[in-house]
């Protein structure tokens, strides 16, 4: 199984997000870093049975059908950020034993949900696949808060989701079907 490499200097303070009062950036500064700088994210290719979970996402900085995952926090391993997003945002408690790395990608959106929401945001993106046992995807539910809705995606079926013409659903293309082969 690959793994993406983390390597953490013994003394490094790194801020508890659950200290909300001391954690987050004021909105200010965090669009004007957003204006200026690439932030990190982790992707979650949850996979059963040959399908793969997409959530259609319902707020910027994208209206569509996405992969579950978000942020990474400064000083959290990729791989607790991958453990953190699957309970935030499909409420999935997992170990790191089911977790296997895919790639990296990179995405650059028009839009973001802080002001000014024109100036976009760029990622860079550490997917993994995560395969999931019929106990757990029967655990699976997104957050309504970022998802309308949610399906388990066939090779079959991807296409009737995704408009070929869309830069951002050509990604969505992509990492499923590296998710695919990689499975292969």
């Amino acid at each position: 199984m690959v793994t993406i490499s983390h390597f953490e200097e013994p003394g490094r303070i790194n801020r508890d997000a659950t200290d909300s009062a001391n954690f987050w950036v004021p909105m200010e500064i965090y669009s004007t870093v957003l204006d200026r700088m690439v932030i990190t994210c982790v992707d979650l290719l949850f996979i059963h049975n040959g399908k793969v979970l997409l959530g259609r996402r319902n707020g910027d900085p994208i209206n569509g059908w996405w992969v579950i995952g978000g942020r990474m926090f400064a000083g959290e391993s990729p791989i607790d950020a991958v453990q953190r997003k699957a309970k935030e945002e499909a409420g999935l408690s997992i170990g790191r034993s089911p977790i296997q790395f895919l790639g990296v990608y990179s995405t650059a959106f028009a839009t973001r949900r802080q002001p000014p929401v024109e100036h976009g945001l760029h990622s860079v993106n550490l997917a993994h696949i995560i395969t999931v046992t019929s106990t757990e995807k029967a655990q699976i539910a997104l957050t309504k808060a970022e998802y309308d809705t949610w399906a388990w995606v066939s090779q079959s079926d991807i296409n009737t989701l995704l408009d070929p013409t869309r830069s951002l659903d050509q990604f969505v293309h992509r990492m499923v079907t590296d998710c695919w082969n990689a499975m292969a």
